[in-house]
Order: C-alpha cells, then sequence, then structure tokens
C-alpha cells in the first residue's frame, strides 16, 4: 500500500486508479458491445471505447508531467460495476431490456469516471499544475460528452422500446 503525504501524491494515486478503470472498462466495453442489440448503443460504445483509449493517453501525459509512471493503481470499484453489468445483461429477460441495463450500467461507469477526472482536474488546480489540470478537464469534458449521449439515446429510442 503507498502512502498518499501531499495532494500530489493523492493526485497521482488518482490517476493511476483512472488507468486501470480505464484498461478494465475496455475490456467490459468490448463484451457490453456484443451484447447490446441496438445499432445505436453498439456506435455509442465504439466511441466510448475510442474515447477511453484517448484518455488513457491523457492519464499517461499527466502522470508524466508529474514525473510519476502508471503502474501501481488497482480499480477495485470499475471491477465491481463491470461485474454487476455483466450480471444485469445475464439477468435481462428481453434484449430490449438488456439494453436499457447496458445503458445504465455504462452511465455508473461514467459518473465514477466523471467524478475521478473532476476531482484530478481540481486537486491538479489547487497545486498549481494547470497542464495537469487542462489534460484531465478535456477528458473530463469527454466522458461528460458520452454520457449525455447515452441519455439522449435511452430517453429517445432504448427506454421506449423497453416499455
Amino acid at each position: 500500500m503507498v502512502t498518499i503525504g501531499n495532494l500530489k501524491d493523492f493526485i497521482v494515486e488518482g490517476g493511476r486508479e483512472l488507468y486501470d478503470a480505464n484498461q478494465q472498462e475496455l475490456k467490459g466495453l468490448k463484451n457490453l458491445e456484443m451484447q447490446a442489440t441496438a445499432s445505436g448503443l453498439k456506435k455509442l460504445i465504439q466511441k466510448k471505447a475510442q474515447h477511453t483509449k484517448s484518455q488513457q493517453q491523457h492519464l499517461l501525459e499527466a502522470l508524466n508531467l508529474l514525473r510519476e509512471n502508471h503502474q501501481g493503481g488497482r480499480c477495485e470499484p470499475m471491477q465491481t460495476m463491470l461485474k454487476r453489468a455483466q450480471q444485469f445483461s445475464i439477468q435481462s429477460k428481453t434484449n430490449e431490456i438488456r439494453d436499457v441495463a447496458i445503458i445504465s450500467s455504462l452511465q455508473q461507469l461514467s459518473h465514477f469516471k466523471i467524478a475521478a477526472l473532476g476531482n484530478g482536474a481540481s486537486h491538479a488546480r489547487e497545486i498549481g499544475q494547470e497542464k495537469v489540470a487542462q489534460i484531465l478537464h478535456d477528458a473530463l469534458l469527454q466522458e461528460k460528452e458520452i454520457d449525455n449521449e447515452l441519455s439522449c439515446l435511452a430517453q429517445l429510442v432504448i427506454n421506449k422500446t423497453a416499455v
């Protein structure tokens, strides 16, 4: 276990955890894409995967600016959320309900990352790491965009077909 002695250490550990979360999410997204049936949902999952890969590069850049590496973080909450997403998918009786469950799970994953990225950006500003803060903020905006697109798809299409 790493000792966190200051805000920079906290940012670094958060970045490492988020890096691991993204690694796990990329694997989970492949499974969720295979299980999704709505074409719009499949496309959004692919877009989310592209954004997650981009976020990985942003996180590496931020950690490099802090003169740290990405190794060592483990994100147990992401592991739990992905496991639950898989369970919801298996429990769904119809394709329409499965798509609802997938969107719900994807939004839970996004909200976790939104909180982590927002906190990281805020903390980086506090210690004068403006470049790191901007990198994390840009990743935050990307995650919010996907979350909004998932909400729109759910409200306009997916939820209506599941009713």
